[in-house]
Formats: structure tokens, sequence, C-alpha cells
């Protein structure tokens, strides 16, 4: 996605992923673009260690299960608030400014990264696949 995404309009991005992956990049990926190459430049420069995580995954890892609830529905966003509660993390449903699945997603992100920090943490795969650039790629929980 990295080679796709220099590209300058988002039909010709998904045009080479396809060629080069079998699949195009969804907007919202195009649309991330520049804040994806500031972290490249980061993680070229070695100026931080760059760690990949995803909700859906810490949130499976505290329920020791996939959810069910979509974080899009009043349920999925209780369970989700509740998992929090269980590490220690509450978060204020009347969060002014941002929508509640994004201040769920970024308070569960925070707990993989303190996970990281304390190295508690594991990675998806374990160890980390290794891509031809020569950097370990993984998921971090």
């Amino acid at each position: 996605m990295r080679v796709a995404c220099r590209g300058d309009t988002h039909a010709r991005a998904s045009t080479v992923n396809r060629e080069r992956a079998g699949e195009g990049i969804s907007t919202q990926a195009f649309n991330l673009r520049p804040k994806l190459q500031e972290v490249e430049k980061l993680a070229f420069a070695r100026a931080y260690r760059i760690i990949e995580v995803h909700p859906e995954v810490s949130f499976a890892r505290i329920a020791g299960r996939p959810l069910a609830a979509s974080k899009k529905t009043a349920e999925g966003q209780r369970v989700r608030r509740d998992l929090l509660a269980t590490v220690g993390i509450g978060v204020d449903a009347s969060v002014v400014g941002a929508a509640v699945d994004d201040v769920l997603d970024a308070a569960v992100v925070a707990w993989s990264g303190r996970r990281v920090l304390s190295g508690q943490a594991d990675s998806l795969p374990d160890p980390p696949e290794v891509f031809s650039d020569g950097w370990p790629s993984a998921i971090w929980v």
C-alpha cells in the first residue's frame, strides 16, 4: 500500500494497489496518506518506535473473544466502555466534539500502548512478519 499511496488520486492508488496486492484501497485509507507518510518518515529516521495496534483486536483481547456488537451501536459502545473499566480506564459517555466509538477506540489503543511500554504486549503474528523492506510488521495487543 505504501507505493500505491504515492499516487495523486484515489483511483490511481487503487489501481496500483490492485496490481500489487490484488485489491484496491479504501477512500478512508487513501485520505490518511499524508499522516501515513509522516509516520513513514519517522520510521525511516528511526526517530521513534512505531507500533501498530487495532482497536477491535485490543477489545477482543480484553474480552477473551471477538465482540459481536458493532461499535456503532449503543450496545456495542456499552460493552466496550464496560471492558475498558475492567482494565482501569474510565470513559465518559458524553465526550464533546468526537464520536463515541472514536473515543472508545482511542482509549483501547492507549491500553495497548501501555502494554507495549510495560513489556506485556504480544505481537500478532508472533514473531512479527518481516516484509521485503526489512521492517517487522505486526499488530500489538
